[in-house]
């Protein structure tokens, strides 16, 4: 079997609650299927059944755990509510949906704890969308990506930080010739293909 990394599948199995009072510590097993890859940053996601006596109200109240003792960064989404909508936050979380990401080594499976005696720590870059006349924009902190309304383009322009996609951290983008150029952040132009 080829492994695929679109197809891959990486299964989140809860293995049982221990709950004691308001504490809550689930403990989640994620597996990796395939004994030819290592996944670094691998995306998991799952719902999570919480227990209605635990009384979790807000989903910032959750943490993943790693086996180190480290917080990973993490997204929380309620996805029910005991007697409740999954809007009314006065009710207790009746199932959320986890994503954070894990590292697994070939075939291996690790253990991880969603917790709410930890704190939930932000990603360290944050995903930002602005939308103007002209523009789409999506800057993902490493990265920035243009898409033109007007001319419908894939990307018009990508600018990466760091320096990584050209010269003093140039960007790649539409040149006024219709062509495909690199351009420093000053706009001076470096190469450009038509």
């Amino acid at each position: 079997m080829k492994p695929n990394v679109f197809g891959a599948v990486i299964v989140l199995c809860l293995l049982l609650f221990s709950v004691q009072g308001r504490c809550v510590n689930v403990p989640l097993s994620v597996h990796n299927p395939v004994s030819s890859w290592i996944r670094i940053s691998e995306p998991v996601v799952g719902g999570v059944p919480l227990p209605e006596d635990a009384h979790v109200l807000d989903p910032s109240e959750l943490a993943i755990v790693a086996q180190d003792g480290q917080v990973l960064p993490a997204q929380f989404k309620v996805l029910a509510r005991w007697h409740g909508i999954p809007s009314d936050t006065t009710k207790p979380i009746k199932w959320v949906l986890v994503n954070f990401q894990g590292n697994l080594g070939k075939g291996e499976t690790v253990d991880y704890l969603l917790t709410n005696e930890k704190a939930n720590i932000a990603p360290a870059l944050s995903v930002r969308v602005s939308d103007t006349e002209e523009w789409i924009t999506v800057d993902t902190g490493m990265a920035r990506y243009n898409l033109s309304k007007k001319f419908f383009n894939f990307f018009d322009q990508v600018f990466v930080r760091g320096g990584g996609l050209g010269p003093d951290g140039s960007r790649l983008g539409s040149t006024s010739g219709g062509g495909l150029g690199v351009t420093r952040f000053d706009g001076a132009l470096v190469h450009e293909r038509l």
